[in-house]
């Protein structure tokens, strides 16, 4: 009956009946539409809550397999500790603890060679993990320990029941499984009872992934967690049942008081429609003119309001559009404030707008101040320190607004924090006449003013970011390559059109290598930072400094002369060589300067910058610590070492090199002992290249590796060649450099070598000069330990220009010691004839054998046999020849020794 009454009394009319029905239309889609979003949205959620915690739940049961391998680990090493006995070769099996079952032990005991390099009384443990085959997989753990003189192999099922925790399941209906290489190892079994047979077929999955290789060499595990739906997503239903429930009442009360209010307003309805009409077409300045105080006459003032806060609202969003653009337009924030601040000042009906904005490089803030009537429209004033918390507690506060405005002290403000990135970066205050009624009316459109003051600001801070990611260095904030170019190239274009000259200097710190290798990198970096600190405070105003990469710093210096050039790279140097102070420790490094002159050395910036390092390079090369301008030879230099490199490279892959054999006699009689054979080079561009050129370039470019495995392999190949022929040849030697010695394998590829050519240890010898001496002795030591334990000789090259103590060479397992050539031919004066003897004694009272080389003439040969010299090479006796001329010469030789030296 009420129904009836209310669609009679206040629907009758068809247009009431239609604007029901569009007020219904107007309720159930919103309604609805939001209905399922929100659904979405939650279920979503739910399942992004359940996808977390099944990722947790695996991570956890993952990181619960590694401590429970971690602990087995333990357990296994203890029971070997607890049987490290030396015993003989065997295996014994031993009954392990709670989590491993039988334990099998295998007793080894170590070689002589093993023996010498191992640490007396080290306990050192290598575990390794291991999956069986089959239907059901069996971990299997093995340890490797090495204890005194034997190794332990010990190895143990991990008992599952301990291994895999089947109380580790936290979740309803959850499953845990671990997999390896795609095979299960093990899943836990979850509580069916709680799967709803619904959605029993949708399960949620998460994988964790458990990295076994650094510590047991194995593949890694991985680890699934899953849950059926329904028991992730059980909320889902319950929100379902109250979502509906919710919408349709809505629904039904919105469409109640729609029928409420059409049968109230039908009739000046027609009215206000027409007035919403001229609203639609943006003539918000139509009344609508409703008298009395009925509710009416109360919706046609409100109406009247509504057009003119729309009208105001409208206005405001045309004006933010447009300082959407302006923003959107300037990557710099200072000239959209000045456009802004009077045509936001005039929309809010402002007194007054303030706006505080901190500075991005330092502690101060930017303080504008918009007040219609007064010229200039927009100030400014720099204010110390932060004023942005005090302007949001008191946005009026009269020690910053009397400084600006004294009038702007009697005005009612109101204000709100602009926040980038989560960081206070200003506030903007707005003063008027008004109450706090009208500010609190305006505090939404001072909010969005701050939401694009705060956008204009992040894009500010990220074309700031970019020019500096861009232009310059992150560790010294130092101009990087690409600014530095750009600057140089501006600095060539203005010396063009000035007829200026434009300096560049190439500075490098020497040995800064060593403080990283010693000190560690982060202490490289403090020593950069610093250095750039100093050579900033040498520039003058128009210099450029920038940092190219490295240890590696450039300086555009324009209108400097060679004597002012000069005078600036000593102080640069200078400044350098003062002491730094790195991690608590004091530190000296030196740097090396090239400099080349615009336009006398090269024409462009890339050849400028290629001449300045050229001399750089020369600078190193002279001593280090010193500057050196630029001149043509050093390019020519430069050319040339580039060209022989890369003919290089192609002459040791095409094996084009060849060695040639100089003989070895005993000093007493002159009997044949051996030769040495030296590296030859005949290029078909450069003709012959002399072994003191390319063998320094080959250590520099990285190629004596390769070419010292030629020498190596030749030399073997050549002995062995002899011996087919009959010829008995003592053994062979092979010069090595540090880089070959310090190559972990070196000592395996000799011993591989050896094999390939069927040769014994005693046929080879490995000669080092004793220059390579100077650094770390112990290391040297170890590896010609390495060398030695095969068999194979050692000699010390060069004795007596080293510098080396004779301590150094005392402890270094060496067979002989080769005097070099310069003692030889100063032998025939008192001084050098006392050098010479005292040489030969130290080598002999070191229990080595000695080799002079380079004896010439009889008399030399004579005062040798005198000073008691075993054994002596030169021309006096024998010249390089090839392999071929050595066979037809010697044929008959009791005994030959074959010496590879690439020098």
């Amino acid at each position: 009956m009420g129904s009836t009454r209310l669609l009679n009394g206040g629907l009758g009319s068809r247009f009431a009946l239609r604007t029901y029905l569009l007020f219904c239309l107007c309720t159930l889609v919103p309604v609805g539409m939001f209905g399922v979003i929100g659904y979405h949205v939650v279920s979503a959620e739910l399942r992004d809550h359940a996808d977390e915690r099944l990722a947790e739940a695996s991570k956890h049961y993952g990181l619960l397999l590694n401590e429970r391998l971690i602990q087995a680990e333990t357990a296994l090493v203890e029971l070997v500790r607890a049987h490290n006995t030396p015993k003989s070769i065997g295996e014994v099996t031993v009954n392990g603890d709670t989590r491993l079952g039988a334990v099998k032990m295998q007793y080894i005991p170590l070689s002589d060679t093993d023996l010498d390099v191992a640490v007396p009384g080290s306990f050192t443990v290598t575990p390794t993990l291991h999956v069986s085959d089959g239907a059901a997989p069996v971990v299997v753990m093995q340890i490797i320990v090495q204890s005194g003189k034997q190794k332990i192999v010990a190895s143990a099922q991990l008992l599952p029941a301990d291994l895999w925790d089947a109380d580790a399941v936290t979740l309803a209906g959850m499953k845990l499984c671990a997999s390896v290489a795609g095979r299960r190892l093990t899943c836990t079994s979850p509580d069916q009872g709680l799967i709803d047979p619904k959605i029993k077929d949708e399960v949620l999955r998460q994988q964790w992934t458990l990295f076994l290789k650094p510590r047991y060499a194995a593949d890694e595990w991985t680890i699934e967690a899953s849950q059926p739906a329904s028991s992730a997503l059980q909320g889902l239903r319950t929100f379902q049942i109250t979502l509906l429930g919710a919408a349709a009442l809505a629904c039904f009360a919105a469409l109640l008081l729609s029928a409420i209010q059409i049968r109230r307003s039908h009739r000046p309805l027609a009215e206000l429609i027409d007035a919403v009409r001229h609203m639609a077409a943006s003539r918000f300045d139509t009344r609508v003119k409703l008298k009395g105080r009925g509710e009416f006459a109360q919706l046609g003032r409100a109406f009247n309001q509504l057009a003119a806060d729309l009208q105001r609202e409208f206005r405001i969003l045309r004006a933010f559009s447009r300082i959407d653009r302006q923003i959107l337009a300037n990557s710099a924030v200072e000239p959209v404030i000045r456009a802004v601040l009077p045509r936001v000042s005039r929309l809010l009906r402002a007194q007054s707008i303030m706006l505080a904005v901190q500075e991005p490089d330092g502690p101060g803030s930017r303080v504008y101040l918009c007040t219609p009537g007064q010229i200039p429209l927009v100030g400014v004033q720099s204010v110390q320190g932060n004023p942005l918390p005090a302007m949001l507690e008191r946005p009026g506060a009269g020690w910053l607004l009397h400084s600006l405005q004294p009038a702007a002290q009697d005005l009612h403000w109101s204000s709100t924090s602009i926040v980038v990135g989560g960081t206070l970066r200003g506030v903007i205050a707005v003063g008027r006449v008004n109450g706090p009624g009208q500010r609190q009316k305006k505090s939404r459109h001072l909010q969005g003013l701050a939401r694009r003051f705060a956008v204009a600001l992040a894009n500010e801070d990220r074309e700031r970011a970019l020019m500096r990611q861009a232009y310059y260095d992150s560790l010294t904030s130092l101009p990087n390559r690409q600014l530095f170019k750009d600057r140089l190239t501006q600095e060539i274009l203005r010396s063009r059109r000035e007829g200026a000259r434009v300096v560049l200097f190439f500075i490098d710190l020497d040995h800064f290598k060593n403080v990283n290798d010693s000190l560690g990198h982060s202490a490289g970096d403090e020593l950069l930072r610093a250095a750039s600190t100093r050579l900033q405070g040498l520039l003058r105003p128009g210099d450029t400094l920038a940092r190219l990469g490295g240890d590696e710093f450039t300086l555009v210096a324009p209108g400097l002369d060679d004597l002012a050039a000069e005078t600036m790279a000593r102080r640069m140097i200078d400044s350098v060589s003062q002491p730094f102070q790195l991690g608590g420790m004091q530190c000296v490094v030196q740097a090396s300067v090239g400099i080349a002159v615009f336009p006398r050395d090269s024409d462009t910036g890339e050849a400028l910058l290629r001449s300045a390092d050229t001399a750089m390079y020369r600078a190193k090369s002279q001593g280090r610590g010193r500057a050196v301008f630029f001149e043509e030879t050093m390019n020519a230099r430069a050319v040339r070492r580039l060209a022989l490199e890369q003919r290089l490279r192609l002459a040791i892959g095409n094996r084009t090199l060849t060695l040639d054999y100089q003989p070895k006699f005993a000093t007493e009689d002159r009997g044949l002992v051996g030769v040495e054979a030296l590296a030859r080079w005949e290029d078909e561009i450069h003709g012959h290249v002399p072994p003191s050129e390319f063998i320094p370039l080959a250590e520099e470019s990285g190629l004596i590796e390769p070419l010292g495995l030629w020498c190596l392999r030749e030399a073997c190949a050549a002995m062995r060649s002899w011996r087919n022929r009959g010829l008995q040849i003592g053994h062979v030697a092979v010069n090595v450099s540090m880089q070959q010695l310090r190559n972990q394998s070196f000592a395996d590829l000799v011993k591989a070598t050896l094999l390939e050519h069927d040769l014994v240890p005693a046929d080879l010898e490995i000669e080092i000069t004793e220059s390579m001496l100077a650094g770390d002795t112990r290391e040297v030591g170890a590896l010609l330990a390495a060398i030695r334990n095969l068999g194979v000789r050692v000699a010390i090259d060069d004795f007596g220009t080293g510098y080396s103590s004779m301590v150094a060479l005392q402890q270094l397992p060496a067979d002989v010691v080769k005097i070099d050539r310069t003692f030889v031919v100063g032998c025939q004066h008192p001084q050098g004839l006392a050098l010479l003897k005292a040489l030969i004694a130290a080598g002999h009272a070191l229990g080595k054998e000695v080799v002079a080389e380079g004896v010439e003439t009889e008399e030399q040969l004579a005062i040798l046999r005198a000073c008691h010299c075993d054994v002596i090479q030169g021309f006096l006796l024998g010249m390089p020849q090839s392999a071929e001329e050595l066979e037809r010469g010697f044929q008959g030789a009791e005994s030959v020794d074959a010496v590879v030296v690439m020098a």
